[in-house]
């Protein structure tokens, strides 16, 4: 693995979580009526929608509605998170 940079191999472990069904719990926490649950789900969700084949999933897994709907919670944090999620 010499000479590959870690960007890339971010980017291969986060594809690699798509692959293996690792979003669709993701987007399931996102459900949950406690909002600092929903949070944790949206920043990791944030993380994984790097990857063009990760946005696609969350959004095949049910992801865009959920996110839609944190972005009108009262909370500035539940905001941030699913403006994160979605970008």
């Amino acid at each position: 693995m010499a000479g590959r940079s870690a960007k890339n191999t971010s980017a291969e472990h986060l594809i690699k979580v798509g692959h293996d069904q690792g979003i669709a719990p993701v987007v399931d926490l996102l459900r949950s009526p406690e909002e600092s649950v929903q949070q944790g789900a949206a920043a990791a969700l944030w993380s994984l929608s790097v990857t063009p084949e990760n946005k696609i999933k969350i959004v095949e897994r049910g992801g865009l509605p959920l996110l839609i709907r944190m972005l009108r919670s009262s909370d500035e944090g539940s905001q941030e998170q699913a403006a994160g999620g979605l970008y």
